[in-house]
């Protein structure tokens, strides 16, 4: 049973790469699966037989850590909301859209990391990782109808859930440690490989790492050591996501930071959700 889990999630561009820690393995607890395949088509049946597998490698975390949006800016919200109306020119409007510029496009909890750690997430309204973001939307109400007290954090208030789920930016993760700069390309793998060695000196320094497919996980032969021959930057940020669900659950927030002005989380938070880092 996987206790904490970090996942890479793509827009169904390319497998996901799920890594998962087992509180009740004494040797050897982390794995990284590579789940699904890439989808050729749109059409709900691949959707449905891709997010099946992801799903069944998800669903059994205690903290579940998504590299993927899970908010909108709320005057994003607002908008999508009015978008009838303001074609139609019914209703009255409150909000004069054409003012707000950036607030449309950028959460608090993303001007917050630009601001501090001068990296700039990708925004859900304006950028490519829209489709992303609506994939994570989509595997969360799945999961939500398999589990009780799921709790997406922070837009749920509650106490003991069975399982939480919050976003994380894992290069805002590592530039908060002093590894800046691109390492998602082929010309930047010396980048991807010194992170590497740091993540896995800092986050999980005396762990064997292995890597697996999940749709071969009976076969024993199938697995292999993570090595900087078969790193990929996907699974370097499922790592990221995984030590953050870990931290997180141990409650060591020293290490968890969330991209707020505040302290804890308030009324934009919950409408907006956070970024942790």
């Amino acid at each position: 049973m996987a206790t904490f889990v970090g996942m890479d999630l793509n827009g169904y561009s390319r497998a996901v790469h799920v890594a998962t820690y087992d509180s009740t393995k004494k040797t050897n607890p982390i794995t990284v699966y590579k789940v699904g395949k890439k989808v050729g088509g749109y059409d709900d049946r691949e959707l449905d037989e891709a997010d099946d597998k992801v799903i069944e490698a998800i669903q059994c975390a205690k903290v579940l850590a998504i590299d993927a949006p899970l908010g909108y800016p709320k005057e994003y919200i607002y908008l999508m909301a009015d978008l009838p109306s303001l074609y139609t020119g019914r209703g009255n409007h409150i909000r004069r859209y054409d003012d707000l510029d950036g607030e449309i496009f950028w959460r608090k909890t993303e001007n917050y990391i630009a601001q501090e750690l001068h990296v700039k997430p990708l925004s859900v309204a304006a950028g490519n990782i829209a489709f992303v973001a609506l994939r994570a939307m989509r595997l969360i109400l799945r999961l939500k109808q398999k589990a009780r007290n799921l709790c997406v954090v922070p837009f749920n208030d509650m106490k003991t859930p069975n399982q939480s789920i919050i976003e994380v930016y894992p290069a805002a993760t590592l530039a908060y440690r002093g590894m800046r700069g691109p390492y998602k390309s082929k010309k930047h793998h010396a980048a991807l490989e010194r992170n590497y060695r740091y993540v896995k000196n800092e986050f999980f320094p005396n762990n064997e790492i292995l890597l697996r497919d999940f749709d071969n996980d009976d076969d024993a032969t199938d697995r292999l050591p993570l090595t900087l021959l078969n790193l990929t930057d996907d699974i370097l940020d499922a790592l990221i996501c995984l030590y953050l669900a870990k931290e997180y659950a141990e409650e060591n927030h020293g290490h968890v930071r969330a991209a707020m002005a505040g302290t804890t989380p308030n009324r934009i938070h919950r409408t907006e959700g956070l970024i942790y880092y």
